[in-house]
């Protein structure tokens, strides 16, 4: 009697991806370019489709794109665009002060939720007293509600310090109510 295993074989997946990496250095089987300002990132529209919404229905909706080989990106940056290539091709990304914001606007415009988790989790985690009215815009902007839960949290927590912010005046009014009801706020009184 025979007996049915499914085996699989331990970093195949990593040894594809470093191919994969591997022949877009050297341009090989690339079938499509991407252009941002001026900067050109030989790519493949699978891996780039399988990795992307935006990319997914740009090569699937009979746009002109799906038949160009060469493809300019306006609204991405050159430096964006190589950290979102970058981490479709490696799982990795390096992100700063520098181009957090141009690489948050170009995972949320390609639709890389993966990456645009990693953003997320990045500006959570820098997130402090002098910029948490900054990083509770930029999420209202991109309606990343987790990070605008982090803000607000941090908000509350340090309400008599933030409030004397500048910043602090560009609430929007249903936002500031929603704000100063909360349970959640912690207010100092003086005397």
């Amino acid at each position: 009697m025979s007996s049915s295993k499914l085996l699989s074989c331990d970093g195949y997946f990593d040894f594809i991806m470093d191919m994969l990496v591997k022949q877009r250095n050297n341009r090989r089987y690339c079938d499509v370019t991407l252009v941002a300002e001026g900067q050109k990132f030989p790519a493949h529209r699978a891996i780039l489709a399988a990795s992307s919404k935006y990319f997914d229905t740009m090569f699937n909706s009979q746009m002109k794109e799906e038949f160009e080989r060469v493809i300019e990106i306006k609204e991405v940056t050159k430096v964006a665009m190589e950290q979102v290539i970058t981490f479709i091709y490696t799982n990795k990304v390096l992100l700063s002060e520098e181009n957090i914001y141009e690489v948050l606007h170009a995972a949320s415009l390609m639709q890389v939720q993966d990456l645009l988790a990693l953003v997320i989790q990045y500006l959570s985690d820098e997130i402090s007293l002098m910029n948490c009215l900054q990083y509770h815009q930029i999420g209202k902007l991109y309606s990343l509600n987790d990070l605008v839960s982090e803000c607000n949290r941090c908000i509350w927590d340090n309400f008599d310090q933030v409030s004397t912010q500048e910043k602090f005046l560009d609430i929007d009014e249903v936002e500031m109510e929603n704000l100063i009801s909360s349970n959640e706020l912690m207010v100092t009184q003086y005397f």
